[in-house]
């Protein structure tokens, strides 16, 4: 979060310390899997993951489906980040949706620290972004502390193409390699398309890494 009196960026030992510290009773919410976050006695594991992506990709909508899986959601645009956390599995999942806008970017790699794995969402239905959303992605996985950090890339908003989206295509237009720790899943925050399947597949795959 940026210190709008100083210009800095608070440490991710702050941002940690300030979200684990809120009130558990604040947290009423919902897993994909409809686990209840007040079942404290269930809990067997805790993991961090990290939401980047460029402005307007539908990342805060997202969050919002993940966490309370409603068809129709419309989340506000994230100006900073947003901190939440749902029970999946029997594991607490603490999320943030850190803001895509470019102005912010130079701040993403003070959410790297502590990340169990990252989701990187991509407007599906904007072609035109993709070299912009390829150059950011590139400051995430380029860091070499990530290379080994599970990475999820969510194709978004496919409920708006006319046709089937190409996920070869996509793999080629951020110019990745295929790896075991690299999965894209194509989906629709809105109409809940494609999120659990996404979802479970690095949560399966933080479980394995840690």
């Amino acid at each position: 979060m940026v210190d709008k009196k100083s210009n800095n960026v608070k440490t991710m030992e702050e941002i940690d310390a300030n979200f684990l510290d809120d009130d558990e009773d604040d947290f009423k919410d919902f897993g994909l899997d409809g686990d209840n976050k007040n079942d404290e006695d269930d809990i067997n594991e805790e993991y961090t993951i990290r939401i980047f992506g460029l402005d307007n990709s539908g990342k805060s909508t997202l969050l919002m489906s993940l966490i309370n899986p409603v068809e129709g959601n419309v989340a506000e645009i994230t100006e900073d980040f947003v901190a939440d956390e749902m029970i999946y599995q029997k594991s607490r999942i603490n999320l943030f949706d850190i803001s895509g806008k470019k102005t912010y970017r130079e701040y993403w790699k003070n959410f790297f620290h502590s990340s169990d794995g990252f989701i990187f969402v991509v407007d599906a239905s904007d072609s035109k972004r993709f070299d912009e959303a390829k150059q950011a992605l590139k400051t995430i996985i380029q860091i070499e502390d990530n290379k080994d950090v599970p990475l999820l890339i969510y194709a978004n908003k496919i409920d708006l193409l006319n046709s089937k989206f190409d996920t070869e295509k996509l793999w080629k237009e951020l110019d990745l390699h295929k790896s075991d720790n690299i999965f894209i899943q194509a989906c629709s925050s809105k109409k809940l398309n494609g999120l659990k399947e996404g979802f479970e597949w690095i949560y399966k795959k933080v479980k394995i890494e840690y």
